[in-house]
């Protein structure tokens, strides 16, 4: 079984209640904020449980909670599957991961046009009650954080009526769907001011990518643009982020987090968090640690000029460390505790 969730943090609330309820090794959490090292651990854990060759030993009593992530190149094989509620073509990609592989029902694989025992695959959408006439904090009273990750609450609004007739059949039903949903529809009034507010967002987002754009008729020519650093010509739409390394005080040294990864090691030991949340290092206690930490970064590819290097130390029985959050117009950094452990990934003291 699965549950997708829109954000991390909901899918550690998500870990968090069903830890009570169901055995905690029994759950595996997956999401964006775990390093690369560990996240590539996960992927194996899970496909090892709930992938193509997995078996009814492996699959019985498993729960995958997982982000986006889970949604495409991930190949698992989920007997029920429950999302948060997403855009349609979301919500078509998170049902993909149902029933992908044809077993009995008690999870043994079967040959190629043999009839799934599991019966029609389940999938279940959390999210607000329906309303016709919805008010415009129809999304946003149920999923607070996830109501800045799909900020067009119409078009998730409209996704909800696609769903109201109880069931959909792919991939009959897919292009009917996406049509309602992102065609030219009728918007509650209700919504109009999220949806015209996201419509103008995403014309600015084109506008900037074109001006990112080098015109290949006209060559590689400066044009007032500098091309020095992907913040100056920024290769990604959406949020801030940066690369954060994750290092621990290991003997007065900083050691990477995948210490074991041999040559790879920083890379394994990378993950990417928004510029909000982490923007630069706290400056070492002392110069022995100053010291240590330059060796560090010197140690990395590029010498560590566009990454945070987060130290960890061990302190009651977690890696704890702190780094400044990003510092806006009226709202200064803030010096914030980071916990990180290879189950949760990085979480806030």
């Amino acid at each position: 079984m699965g549950w997708i969730r829109n954000t991390i943090g909901d899918a550690l609330a998500a870990q968090a209640l069903l830890c009570e309820r169901v055995a905690p090794e029994g759950i595996t959490l997956f999401h964006a904020r775990f390093t690369l090292g560990d996240r590539l651990d996960i992927e194996t854990e899970v496909l090892a449980h709930l992938g193509a060759r997995s078996g009814p030993t492996q699959r019985r009593g498993r729960l995958l909670i997982a982000t986006q992530v889970a949604e495409q190149s991930l190949d698992v094989d989920l007997d029920v599957l429950v999302s948060d509620l997403a855009p349609i073509d979301r919500l078509i990609q998170r049902a993909g991961r149902l029933c992908r592989h044809v077993r009995n029902q008690a999870g043994e694989r079967l040959p190629l046009g043999a009839v799934d025992g599991r019966g029609a695959p389940q999938l279940w959408v959390y999210g607000p009650a329906w309303a016709p006439q919805p008010g415009a904090d129809w999304f946003r009273q149920t999923f607070k954080k996830a109501a800045y990750v799909y900020d067009d609450h119409a078009q998730l609004w409209l996704s909800a009526q696609q769903l109201q007739a109880g069931r959909f059949t792919m991939p009959e039903d897919a292009r009917p769907m996406m049509e309602a949903v992102y065609g030219d529809v009728d918007i509650p009034p209700g919504l109009e001011k999220s949806h015209l507010k996201a419509l103008g967002k995403g014309y600015g987002s084109r506008s900037n990518a074109q001006d990112n754009t080098i015109k290949l008729d006209e060559g590689y020519v400066r044009s007032g643009l500098e091309w020095l650093a992907d913040t100056s010509a920024p290769s990604r739409l959406g949020e801030d982020t940066v690369d954060v390394v994750l290092g621990r005080w290991v003997n007065g040294q900083v050691q990477p987090w995948r210490a074991d990864k041999a040559a790879h090691a920083w890379a394994y030991s990378t993950l990417r968090v928004p510029r909000r949340l982490i923007d630069q290092a706290v400056p070492p206690a002392t110069p022995e640690q100053a010291h240590a930490v330059e060796a560090a970064l010197a140690s990395m590819p590029g010498g560590g000029r566009w990454v945070v290097l987060l130290v960890l130390a061990m302190v009651n029985g977690q890696w704890q460390g702190q780094a400044l959050s990003q510092a806006k117009e009226r709202r200064p950094a803030e010096c914030r505790t980071w916990v990180y452990d290879g189950r949760r990934g990085l979480v806030t003291g």
